[in-house]
């Protein structure tokens, strides 16, 4: 789908090439759907977003303004657990018809089995149903998201005001301006989190403190070594992932896993969009190929692969630009390969690289993506045992 709305909004004269790309890229870094990376870099109107998906994907559209005005009999519909599960909010009930808004319509396809109801999907933009959750639900917007609300809706409270200009002076009506946000703000300085939402002050006060996961080494030696043999069953990493204390705990765990199923697994560290191995597991690198690898995150690398996707699993194109990754760690390219983002506070951090050499992959992917979201979330609950201890 990311692929199909970029050139869409090309072959409408909506974006240039560049600004895809570039919101792309912003997609891969930052994660979400590229129509948040779009709202995000100011590239496009929500409403000219949501109605080219809605068309694209062949359903209605909801407002943003109805999404704000939801029965409580309505919500009360779908259980809190089904609503962020499928990451929808039903929005009308009419003869045993549940309509529901939703970013993917793909993320419903089970919510009539689930909730018993007939289903009809609505398409809104990613960040809208968050904010809906949020509102509805209780489910707290991750940071990126309260950020992106607040700047949407100052955007069209400025166009308002712009328009309402407009209108006055075309009437040759002096009109009295309303105080903006910022004029009303002036005596509380921003710099010090007033009139902000606390996760935004909070997040921006962390990223001084940016992830890091390779800075805590004084432990190291307490870890204790582990049979790869324990980590053949899925649940038994997760177990190990709770149990965690240091980074390479996380890293045994989840190579563990991957080696048994495919010949090599490579755990990329990702800062500053360049990418480093943190650990792999293969017969055939040898580690000075391995340790002095690094890649560039985006087009032009092996991880372009994932530009515009959630992960990649499928065969590779024969071009330079893949011969050249597999030149610097001295193998053959693989008939098949997996890679699969880790994210951390809506940041790459990391990719689970796996390959089976000339066989297919056997193991579903849904497995793997599994891993990956597990692996995120490890991550950060070693970060807060990591500040604890600090």
């Amino acid at each position: 789908m990311p692929l199909r709305l970029g050139e869409r909004l090309v072959a409408d004269g909506l974006l240039t090439q560049v600004q895809v790309d570039e919101a792309l890229q912003n997609q891969l870094l930052s994660g979400g759907t590229i129509g948040t990376s779009l709202l995000d870099l100011g590239f496009l109107d929500e409403d000219v977003l949501g109605e080219m998906l809605a068309g694209i994907l062949r359903v209605g559209h909801v407002s943003r303004e109805r999404l704000k005005d939801i029965p409580d009999r309505v919500i009360a519909k779908l259980p809190r657990f089904l609503a962020e599960k499928h990451h929808t909010v039903p929005i009308a009930f009419k003869e045993q018809t549940l309509h529901v808004a939703a970013a993917n319509p793909k993320s419903v396809v089970s919510l009539s089995r689930n909730s018993g109801y007939k289903i009809v999907t609505w398409l809104a933009p990613e960040i809208r149903i968050y904010e809906a959750l949020e509102n509805y639900y209780g489910v707290a917007m991750r940071p990126r998201y309260v950020r992106l609300v607040r700047d949407l809706d100052a955007r069209r409270e400025s166009q308002a005001r712009q328009l309402q200009e407009v209108v006055a002076a075309s009437v040759s009506t002096k009109a009295i301006p309303e105080p903006s946000v910022e004029e009303t703000t002036n005596d509380l300085p921003e710099d010090f989190g007033y009139g902000r939402d606390w996760r935004v002050v909070a997040a921006e006060l962390d990223e001084n403190d940016a992830f890091d996961i390779d800075r805590d080494e004084r432990c190291a030696a307490k870890r204790k070594p582990v049979s790869r043999t324990k980590f053949r069953r899925i649940e038994n990493v997760f177990e190990h992932f709770c149990d965690a204390n240091f980074k390479e705990e996380l890293f045994e765990a989840a190579l563990g896993y991957v080696s048994q199923k495919l010949e090599t697994c490579i755990l990329f560290g990702v800062r500053s969009q360049l990418a480093h191995v943190w650990d792999w597991r293969s017969d055939k690198l040898a580690r000075k190929d391995v340790e002095k690898l690094r890649v560039p995150v985006g087009g032009g690398s092996i991880f372009g692969l994932l530009l515009g996707r959630s992960f990649y699993r499928g065969p590779l194109e024969d071009n330079d630009v893949y011969r050249r990754f597999y030149r610097m760690l001295k193998v053959d390219p693989p008939a098949e390969l997996l890679l699969l983002p880790v994210y951390v506070n809506d940041r790459l951090v990391a990719v689970i690289y796996g390959d089976n050499g000339e066989k297919p992959i056997d193991e579903e992917t849904d497995h793997y993506r599994l891993l990956a979201e597990k692996l995120s979330a490890a991550f950060n609950l070693l970060i807060l045992k990591m500040k604890i201890r600090a």
